[in-house]
């Protein structure tokens, strides 16, 4: 069995990254995400990052509450935190994570079937043409008046990987990105950025300079013409 399930899982594997959109502002990509569950969220920086947006205090929000239960102290489920993570900051702000578990997506790509058995409180699921699309939403805070509504959390399970994003719209640009061929995998750029780049910490991290240069300097002809001098690389990375 053993054999025939770890054949399985090579066969039907897929690479994230043909999954993730080539226009990013912003893309991280996390060697394992125990580092930042266990390093990054509790740390008071992580909270002013957090709350620059709706979007990120979601994020957040869903994980601060896992990180209470008993379970997410549990020595198990942190050795089943140690998968890849690759993240993307869209040009509209929008934080979208691609997560790969490894061999645990043996468990996680049979998720659809089990929580239309299970029906796990604050999972909804839709169908959007062949996309299985899930709505997580957290409980609302009666002492703070938040009802939860604005913190709503999409994700999709495809193989190995799972899909994760504030906006329903955003998981479904992830299919398209696979389906068109239009993502970071066919970006030669950013995947020669990838091999040179030298894996010093635990995050590499890609920036789209031409993007991001366009979003400060819109609507503003004067900085637009300063900086129209100065000779930017399409994408930098640093580890």
């Amino acid at each position: 069995i053993a054999i025939s399930l770890t054949v399985f899982y090579f066969v039907t594997k897929q690479d994230e990254s043909t999954y993730l959109p080539d226009d990013f502002f912003i893309y991280v990509k996390i060697q394992s995400l125990r580092d930042i569950y266990d390093n990054v969220i509790d740390l008071k920086a992580a909270d002013l990052v957090f709350s620059s947006s709706k979007d990120l205090r979601a994020i957040q929000k869903a994980i601060l509450e896992f990180k209470s239960n008993e379970i997410s102290k549990n020595y198990f489920f942190k050795k089943l935190l140690e998968v890849k993570a690759d993240i993307v900051i869209a040009e509209d702000y929008t934080p979208i994570i691609v997560l790969n578990p490894g061999f645990l997506s043996l468990v996680t790509r049979f998720f659809p079937q089990m929580n239309s058995i299970l029906k796990i409180d604050g999972i909804t699921t839709t169908h959007q043409g062949k996309v299985t699309l899930h709505q997580f939403l957290p409980e609302s805070d009666e002492e703070s008046g938040n009802t939860g509504e604005d913190e709503e959390i999409y994700f999709s399970v495809v193989n190995n990987l799972v899909l994760l994003s504030t906006k329903a719209d955003h998981i479904i640009n992830l299919y398209t990105a696979h389906l068109t061929n239009k993502n970071l995998k066919n970006n030669k750029e950013v995947m020669g950025l990838r091999d040179k780049i030298t894996a010093g910490g635990f995050t590499d991290i890609y920036i789209n300079s031409t993007s991001i240069i366009e979003a400060i300097t819109r609507g503003n002809k004067e900085l637009t013409a300063i900086l129209s001098e100065i000779s930017f690389n399409t994408y930098s990375a640093f580890s």
